[in-house]
């Protein structure tokens, strides 16, 4: 899943993918809490699909591995408020924790956020944060085969760990 091509957010290539893997990376670092030990992009926002014709910038779909979700969830509502539901405001990050690793597939999504990319024009993106445990046993033992599944599509891995990227080989 290593795509090595560089491009601008605006255009596309032949292999069809859309950005640069050094700007997206730059993006989750300017805006997200530091703890990210594993992070990718998926679908039209980060590969230019057949079937879109339309020339409007898409919503980015990336995927963030950390170590301990209670722990990112609180330093993200702290620092990224907006990206929270009032429900989860309510709860903090022990009910964000206990939403994302009891009642969901071990991932927390945040739809249509606006990330600051530094230019004029910022980015849409739909955000999922997983711990490092539960993507690890999604590859290897398939409880919910949703990031295993997710993973067998083509991604853009932006910020790589080598368990992930050896259990992902081994599936």
């Amino acid at each position: 899943h290593n795509h090595n091509v560089t491009m601008t957010t605006t255009t596309t290539t032949k292999s069809g993918q859309i950005g640069n893997r050094s700007q997206l990376t730059s993006l989750i670092e300017t805006n997200f809490p530091s703890g990210i030990c594993h992070a990718f992009g998926y679908g039209s926002g980060i590969f230019e699909q057949d079937y879109t014709s339309s020339t409007t910038p898409k919503m980015m779909d990336l995927i963030m591995v950390v170590r301990s979700a209670r722990s990112f969830h609180e330093e993200l509502l702290q620092r990224n408020p907006g990206h929270y539901s009032w429900i989860c405001h309510l709860g903090g990050p022990i009910f964000c924790d206990y939403l994302q690793n009891q009642i969901g597939a071990g991932v927390f999504f945040h739809p249509f956020v606006v990330l600051d990319n530094g230019e004029e024009h910022n980015v849409v993106v739909k955000y999922g944060i997983v711990e490092k445990q539960s993507i690890i046993q999604d590859l290897t033992q398939w409880p919910y085969f949703y990031l295993a599944g997710r993973l067998q599509k083509p991604t853009l891995t932006l910020i790589e760990d080598d368990a992930i990227r050896n259990a992902q080989e081994s599936c």
